[in-house]
This record gives structure tokens, C-alpha cells and sequence, in this order.
């Protein structure tokens, strides 16, 4: 019997980055994966691609409609940081009534660089009551909100230093 309280939720972008999102979730209580699209390694159990240890019985797929078909709560989007680039991935979703969290930076804060794409995604969220969670982090909240927040609580800030390093040779080859 299936447990009401469980969370089914989709994937989509499971590079280096998305994997390690993914496999979180996998390992959190009360989450289930029902599916996962990706352009590679398609018919690949999750579990395996994970290192779970076990196998999941979800496939990675690039079948928008099979994955739909499941009817997860919510979608776990971690593909692109531009809302221009994540605008169509993220309608299908929208559209089904799937709520969104998604690594997007631009998605954090989209109304300045992109108002009418903004616009259309509040719209058609509020139509299908759904919510749209950006938590996009490199580098607006760590290197902006972050300091902000933490120095909030002081009385006298003298100055706030922030550095990013970054090693490259540790990320996914399109980076």
C-alpha cells in the first residue's frame, strides 16, 4: 500500500551537480523518485547512476510524457542557470500542476533580466497553483544574500570580504 505522506518527485538533469541533488533526496525519508529525464544514459536505473547500492526501478528516460504520466508532486529541476533556457522545461511541469524546485540562478531573481518570461511563469503557476522554489546559490546567495543575512545581526560591520575559488578542473566538462 502506497504511503500518503510520501513524496513523489521527478528529476531532471542529473550531471555532476544534479546527481548529487538527486541522490539526497533518494537518501531522504519521506521522498520517492518516480522520474528521472536526462539526454544520457538512457534505459540506466537511478539507483546504479547514484551509487545507491540499490536499484530504484526508475530509469532515466527523455519522455517528458512518461514521466508526467507518474504525476509527481513535485520536480526537482537541476539543468540550467538561464530562466530563458529553463523556461520550456519548466511549462510542461507548470501545466500538470507540479510544484518546482530548481538550481536556476537566474530563476532566483528573474523580474530585472527577464520580466516577461517572469511574468508568464507566475501567471501560469498561479493558474495551476503551483509553487516555483529558485534556490539557485553561485553567486547571488553566497556571495550577496549570504554576507548580507550574516551581518545583520551586528551592531558595526567595518567591512565584509568575500572570495571565490573555484576549481575547475573538479566540475562538468561543459563548465
Amino acid at each position: 500500500m502506497p504511503n500518503k505522506n510520501m513524496i513523489k518527485f521527478a528529476h531532471i538533469g542529473v550531471g555532476p551537480m544534479g546527481a548529487a541533488v538527486c541522490k539526497l533526496a533518494c537518501e531522504k525519508d519521506g521522498f520517492e523518485i518516480i522520474g528521472a529525464l536526462e539526454k544520457l544514459d538512457l534505459g540506466k536505473d537511478v539507483g546504479d547512476l547514484l551509487n545507491l547500492g540499490k536499484k530504484l526501478n526508475v530509469f532515466l528516460t527523455d519522455d517528458l510524457s512518461d514521466v508526467l504520466a507518474k504525476k509527481p508532486d513535485v520536480l526537482i529541476h537541476t539543468t540550467v542557470s538561464s530562466v530563458i533556457k529553463a523556461k520550456d522545461q519548466l511549462m510542461h511541469f507548470i501545466a500538470a500542476g507540479v510544484n518546482i524546485i530548481s538550481t536556476c540562478e537566474e530563476l532566483s531573481y528573474p523580474w530585472n533580466t527577464q520580466p516577461q518570461i517572469s511574468k508568464e511563469l507566475h501567471e501560469m503557476a498561479t493558474a495551476n497553483n503551483v509553487t516555483i522554489l529558485a534556490t539557485g546559490v553561485n553567486p547571488g546567495f553566497c556571495m550577496d544574500t549570504f554576507p548580507i543575512v550574516m551581518t545583520g545581526v551586528c551592531r558595526s560591520v567595518e567591512h565584509v570580504r568575500v572570495v571565490r575559488i573555484q576549481d575547475a578542473r573538479s566540475r562538468r566538462p561543459p563548465f
